[in-house]
């Protein structure tokens, strides 16, 4: 599971202080106990369909953290087994099913989420980092849907989209403060629920169509990756993200960014890992951390146009300082 990954890698961090918001807080605290057992992480119980669970969860965080937050990961949604590898067409027979699900859809990843945001946007706005980031999906791209006629899963991809752009809105207000909201698709994750061996019939059928059609994006594309590589690939995108590069507010193009660096390819998103702790069709995590150095705040203001008098020797240098600068970004015991 992906989103117990985050948890696991981010703990890893010398003097993080992680917080993972959970539905089930007393299931989460003892997976947490036995498979990681890290000190800095604390579970705290929160919701997405249940507004004032993401209240308390969010005073509760101010009080652990001092009332600053530099990282929040809006990690969890609602996935419905019923209609993930089902067309729009193919729900035709079954409209109030249909209803139930498109509104269960929206008013988990896109209400909820904006809730989220919204409750714990007073304490990024004191953080260092002031980063949030939403977990997305290639099939809320509309481009590649339309150009790869990805059509399953319909519910899903839609409210994803509609987060998508709630997430441009919120850029659109903040970036002024030095805030990047971005939207991450973490790729193709190998988990039980991509292996695909429950599917048959008319699923399966469009299950093979949509892998067919991830073959035909990425001719090198080799299949799912584990979530402990695409945790470390959307950590690193997160890393390098930044307002100045122009990134706030997009689908970042992760599939592109992520694959990249392992060799396999662009690939998508199908979130069909979103397997819950309990209940079935709802994911189980949100991450947020603190970081305990303190670093300078990131300028928003326009960076200076090069000297095109400057020697070839001092652009070297500023090249190579840049760099330098890079790397140091991206150095887990800066966090």
């Amino acid at each position: 599971m992906r989103k117990f990954e985050f948890l696991r890698q981010l703990s890893k961090i010398p003097g993080a202080t992680v917080i993972g918001l959970v539905r089930n807080k007393e299931a989460a605290e003892k997976k947490v106990a036995s498979e990681i057992g890290s000190s800095n992480i604390t579970i705290l119980h929160g919701d997405l369909s249940d507004y004032e669970s993401l209240k308390k969860a969010a005073e509760d965080t101010a009080k652990i953290t001092g009332g600053s937050l530099d990282y929040l990961i809006a990690n969890a949604a609602f996935i419905s087994q019923k209609t993930a590898f089902l067309t729009l067409y193919d729900l035709a027979h079954d409209p109030k099913g249909f209803d139930e699900d498109l509104e269960t859809s929206f008013k988990t990843n896109v209400h909820g989420n904006i809730h989220l945001i919204n409750l714990f946007l007073p304490l990024i706005r004191k953080g260092e980092a002031k980063k949030v980031i939403s977990i997305s999906t290639g099939l809320a791209d509309f481009d590649l849907t339309r150009k790869y006629n990805l059509a399953i899963g319909a519910p899903y991809a839609m409210s994803k989209a509609a987060l998508n752009v709630a997430i441009a809105k919120f850029h659109a207000q903040f970036q002024s403060e030095g805030i990047l909201f971005l939207s991450i698709s973490p790729g193709v994750v190998a988990t039980e629920a991509n292996t695909h061996a429950h599917l048959a019939g008319k699923e399966l059928e469009n299950a093979q169509k949509m892998f067919a059609s991830f073959a035909e994006y990425a001719p090198n594309f080799k299949g799912p990756i584990t979530p402990e590589e695409s945790v470390k690939m959307v950590w690193n995108v997160i890393n390098e993200s930044s307002l100045e590069r122009g990134d706030g507010g997009a689908l970042d193009p992760s599939s592109q960014r992520l694959i990249n660096q392992t060799g396999q390819g662009r690939t998508m998103d199908l979130e069909s890992d979103n397997r819950p702790l309990v209940d079935e069709g709802r994911s189980g995590y949100e991450i947020t951390w603190k970081e305990k150095s303190q670093r300078p705040r990131p300028s928003t203001a326009p960076k200076p146009k090069p000297n095109p008098e400057d020697s070839s020797q001092n652009r070297r240098k500023s090249a190579r300082d840049d760099q330098q600068h890079r790397g140091r970004r991206a150095i887990p015991h800066r966090f």
